[in-house]
């Protein structure tokens, strides 16, 4: 049985939509790949991703703090190339039109069979650019559901996804971008059901269950580019509840509906465990206790 948002439900969200852009939009960041070309890096020209000379992006990312040290979250395939010097980022925070820039990396580790990856960001680069000045540009660990299991979850839950579709994004020649981020909003259906992919969410689009820094559009935009965005485990009431439970990977469609694979948080949760240093697995084992050893 197809499972709705209920009109009450529905109407919440609606009223709820330019809050919840608020929540989460300084943690989102809009991901390109640069490419060098003899001049220093350019926007890579790629696979319907080019507006005349214009290069648009290749998908969505989280940014997550633990302790003093900053993360990037994203999906392996949104990379493309997860070598640093091939990372590029538009990040959310300020809106309006906005510059692509390389961001310092530590370190990265991704996982090809879950399709969950990891950046660390050098703390000194997202100082001198102001985003340690507030609680804003990163997520916590206190904002995670740490979800294991679909089972986690019940058929129906409201689940919403931060991210920005490629159709609504422009990036100029000179790497200036206009963004329109959107909170996709669905239900939680079933496990994907794919013997191909790790244990994952399908979550339900609802075609007007959209919220926007703007308005909520008549029509539902395509979510290619959300790939690597935030999901959200959400309770519209007051006071709006919100916990990260995973990232959004892929989608599939029908005549009749569009399904969203949502990863499960707890891939990315593994790979940071089993990437980084004591420092950020005890911080894990402190949050979740008994989560981070779990095998992806």
């Amino acid at each position: 049985m197809t499972l709705a948002i209920d009109s009450e439900k529905r109407a919440l969200v609606q009223q709820v939509g330019q809050r919840l852009i608020e929540r989460v939009k300084g943690s989102g960041v809009t991901l390109v790949e640069m490419q060098e070309d003899g001049k220093g890096p350019r926007l890579a020209r790629e696979n319907g991703y080019s507006t005349g000379a214009a290069t648009l992006f290749t998908g969505s990312g989280t940014l997550l703090r633990i302790g003093d040290r900053l993360f990037l979250l994203t999906a392996l395939h949104v990379l493309k190339d997860p070598r640093k010097e091939r990372v590029a980022w538009i990040h959310h925070r300020h809106g309006g039109t906005l510059r692509v820039e390389q961001p310092a990396i530590v370190m990265a580790h991704s996982d090809e069979e879950t399709d969950a990856a990891v950046l660390e960001l050098h703390p000194d680069w997202a100082r001198e650019r102001g985003l340690l000045d507030d609680d804003t540009s990163f997520i916590s660990l206190t904002d995670i559901l740490p979800v294991v299991d679909p089972e986690d979850l019940m058929p129906g839950d409201c689940i919403a996804i931060y991210g920005t579709p490629k159709q609504l994004t422009q990036v100029d020649e000179d790497g200036r971008a206009l963004l329109r981020p959107l909170i996709y909003v669905g239900t939680y259906e079933e496990p994907w059901m794919s013997a191909l992919v790790p244990p994952s969410l399908a979550v339900l689009l609802e075609p007007l269950g959209l919220g926007s820094e703007s308005e909520v559009p008549t029509s539902t935009p395509d979510p290619a580019g959300m790939s690597g965005g935030s999901a959200w485990l959400l309770d519209p009431k007051p006071p709006l509840n919100l916990a990260l439970v995973g990232v959004q990977l892929g989608q599939s469609k029908t005549a009749s509906k569009t399904m969203l694979r949502v990863g499960l948080i707890a891939d990315w949760l593994n790979l940071l465990a089993t990437g980084w240093g004591e420092d950020v697995r005890a911080a894990l084992d402190r949050s979740f206790p008994g989560e981070a050893e779990n095998e992806s």
